[in-house]
């Protein structure tokens, strides 16, 4: 593949940032963020200039801050698994909308009971996505591929910090399901 900066696109403006704590428990809090600083304004339209890069991929994954959700219809007609993070910030009426061109949708459901975890997933999977996933703290991770509903109860630790771990369970599930 060609180098990545190739392929992206270089604008002035201030870069996303976060500002974010853990409390005693390992949970990170986020304080502050500047909501993706200058990528508020900047559609990612540009990527249709790379057709032919981004349908040598095999799994694209992105996520609700990335503000490429009007790219998705069209990403979705590329060769390639399209993957998103909802992460625990979502209007499930919007994501709704986005799910007929998923084919993996991850939600983070921590705080939610099991019946309203599951209904969420079914939903999700009716609206058009073909694997749903939750993850749901220390309660586990629960799949729903429309099918059947499968669920994987955690390892017990003490977390001392759990920033990057939705991203390293999602990680972990995506290359799993692609081998």
């Amino acid at each position: 593949f060609p180098s990545h900066d190739t392929h992206c696109l270089n604008v002035e403006g201030e870069s996303g940032y976060a500002s974010l704590t853990d409390d005693e428990h390992g949970e990170r809090r986020f304080l502050d963020s500047n909501a993706g600083g200058i990528r508020q304004t900047i559609s990612l339209g540009f990527i249709r200039e790379h057709t032919e890069w981004l349908s040598r991929f095999t799994l694209m994954h992105t996520a609700a801050y990335s503000y490429i959700d009007e790219q998705l219809p069209w990403l979705a007609t590329l060769p390639g698994r399209l993957s998103y993070d909802f992460s625990d910030d979502f209007d499930p009426a919007y994501a709704f909308t986005l799910c007929p061109w998923l084919d993996y949708a991850f939600f983070s459901c921590a705080g939610s009971s099991l019946g309203e975890t599951t209904r969420l997933l079914a939903q999700a999977h009716g609206a058009g996505c073909p694997v749903v996933v939750a993850t749901r703290g220390a309660e586990g991770a629960i799949l729903f591929d429309g099918e059947s509903w499968l669920s994987q109860s955690p390892s017990s630790v003490t977390p001392t910090d759990t920033l990057g771990a939705g991203d390293a369970f999602i990680t972990a599930f995506l290359l799993t399901r692609l081998s």
